[in-house]
Parts: C-alpha cells; sequence; structure tokens
C-alpha cells in the first residue's frame, strides 16, 4: 500500500494540492542536482520526465502528461 503522507487529498491521502506541487518541485529539482554524475551523455527521457514534472508543479501539464513522461 502506498504511504498515504505522499498522496493528494482527493485521492484519499493527506497532501493538500499546493503541498503535492511542492513535493515534485523538490524532487525534480534533487535529480536535477544529481545530473552531472552522469556525465555528458544525459538521457533524453530523463530530460524530458523532469522538464515534464517542472510544468506539472506549475499546473501547465495535466496528470496524464506527467505520467506518460
Amino acid at each position: 500500500m502506498r504511504d498515504k503522507r505522499f498522496i493528494a487529498e482527493h485521492r484519499g491521502g493527506l497532501l493538500k494540492k499546493e503541498q503535492h506541487y511542492q513535493l515534485i518541485r523538490w524532487a525534480s529539482n534533487c535529480a536535477e542536482h544529481t545530473m552531472p554524475l552522469f556525465g555528458d551523455k544525459i538521457d533524453e527521457r530523463l530530460i524530458n520526465a523532469l522538464n515534464v514534472a517542472d510544468e506539472w508543479g506549475k499546473g501547465t501539464k495535466s496528470v496524464g502528461e506527467a505520467r506518460k513522461a
């Protein structure tokens, strides 16, 4: 079972919408800070996923688009 602390309120969890966005921004920033460890060859899928995560955190992408990324 997924930890309810990381699930949005409208899905039965404890996170308010703004907290959910804040969590994705934090996770995305952490991932971006580790990218130099991968060297010069960074998989485009990772870059795309981080871009979509940033856009979802701003409310400009849907959940479906974020999941596909």
